[in-house]
């Protein structure tokens, strides 16, 4: 409803209002600024979403109008809606996951992608990555590779001159929602939906994880983070209504508990230049009783657990 109210600051709730609004017309899956957007510049000032049913739009930030279009298409010439968006760090073009396939679109020239990236032959082969592909991040290096998280659980190292990954990581017990390289591109932190975990990767050695961080996440709603501008900290949302931070260097540690809410924090986002955090809060909650207590669910169409 537009209000923000946290159980830990204060009594005052300050109504947001935002600077523009644009209509999707359904679901909204995934979104993507341009990486080079200045403020000083309105033809930089841009953005991307992906949605049900719909091909993927290219944005004006300042007057909320429809730049382009970029669609794919399915096996049977349908148009076939992406899960994820991202550009590649130069902003020249655009990178989509789909269902076993990443698809690449030039930016200057809206329609039909480029290339289609196969990440497996089947929905049942050995070999590769199966499942849609939830979420896309490349490296802030410059050095092309990219990640591909699945809802089968499994997250995909590929780089932008060639089709076949060059890793395959494990470890999530559910649905990959998130993944997100730290400044330096040194490591890769995941997320998943039903795993209390967030996962850190070293990519120069992929062998098994090198951190743990727990949060609650019992349930089928994304629960976001975020990494400080300097790569030492984790902030993240979690089902139990904590925003934490965790120190990434040093010994482990405990989290911070920095807010609290009644709801789930289902998203974390820091500012990146201003010291300002931004969280929402919310989850779907129904009107039935089952032993005296309150059924709640998580986002996405799963169970979530009674609270």
């Amino acid at each position: 409803n537009g209000a923000v109210t946290g159980e830990g600051g204060g009594d005052s709730e300050e109504e947001l209002r935002p600077a523009l609004r644009i209509d999707e017309g359904e679901s909204v899956y995934d979104y993507a600024w341009y990486p080079l957007m200045s403020a000083h510049d309105p033809m930089t000032c841009c953005l991307l979403s992906t949605s049900r049913g719909r091909p993927v739009h290219l944005w004006d930030a300042v007057s909320g109008t429809l730049r382009a279009s970029y669609v794919g298409f399915n096996h049977l010439d349908e148009v076939d809606a992406a899960n994820s968006v991202v550009f590649e760090p130069s902003g020249r073009f655009i990178y989509a996951g789909y269902e076993r396939a990443v698809r690449v679109f030039d930016v200057t020239r809206p329609g039909r992608a480029i290339e289609t990236r196969p990440t497996a032959a089947t929905r049942k082969s050995r070999d590769g990555q199966r499942g849609l592909l939830s979420c896309l991040a490349f490296s802030p290096d410059g050095s092309g590779l990219y990640a591909a998280g699945s809802f089968a659980g499994s997250i995909g190292l590929y780089v932008d001159n060639a089709k076949a990954h060059v890793a395959l990581l494990g470890g999530h017990t559910g649905g990959v929602t998130q993944v997100q390289f730290t400044p330096d591109g040194l490591y890769l932190l995941s997320g998943a939906r039903r795993d209390g975990r967030i996962i850190a990767w070293d990519v120069r050695n992929t062998c098994q994880p090198v951190a743990e961080y727990v949060r609650s996440s019992p349930t089928n709603q994304r629960i976001g983070f975020d990494l400080s501008r300097d790569g030492s900290h984790l902030f993240t949302g979690s089902r139990d209504g904590c925003v934490l931070a965790y120190p990434l260097h040093g010994p482990p540690s405990e989290p911070t508990t920095l807010l609290s809410y009644a709801d789930a924090v289902s998203g974390v986002s820091l500012h990146p230049s201003l010291p300002l955090l931004a969280v929402s809060v919310g989850e779907r909650t129904f009107p039935l009783r089952f032993g005296g207590k309150r059924r709640r669910e998580g986002g996405e169409g799963g169970e979530g657990g009674g609270s």
